[in-house]
């Protein structure tokens, strides 16, 4: 028994589609992270906690209402960004990613549930985009 599947389609429609969809799922995708990474730290769900003594003190001297990291002046979540080249940030945050000098803190986190549930709406809007431009 064989069996014959046979589909045409424009490659060059094809072409066309990945060239108009492909850079806004990139930066839907990259705003769901965004957005993920903020909610993470306004939650206070950012782990080493803080235990600095220097930094705890000047929390109070700022009149800090809580120690949650990274939010003290909300500067680094008010600085996270989609840009065309990815995401942008205040430095600092690249060294709490890396543990450079500081305590390693990630606030990116692809398996939050926030960020599966609005990546994975981007992609299969995506895909069913995709299905229609091959049917075309």
């Amino acid at each position: 028994m064989k069996i014959s599947i046979t589909t045409t389609f424009s490659f060059a429609k094809l072409a066309n589609f990945f060239e108009s969809k492909v850079g806004g799922f990139r930066e839907s995708v990259a705003q769901a992270a965004v957005d993920a990474a903020k909610e993470k730290i306004r939650s206070g769900g950012i782990t080493p906690p803080l235990t600095n003594e220097k930094t705890l003190a000047w929390r109070k001297s700022i009149n800090a209402s809580h120690n949650k990291p990274l939010l003290a002046t909300e500067k680094l979540v008010d600085s996270l960004k989609v840009k065309k080249t990815g995401i942008s940030g205040m430095k600092y945050g690249k060294f709490h990613l890396e543990g450079d000098g500081v305590p390693e803190r990630h606030f990116f986190n692809q398996s939050s549930a926030e960020f599966m549930k609005k990546s994975k709406d981007k992609t299969d809007k995506f895909i069913s985009d995709l299905r229609k431009a091959l049917k075309k």
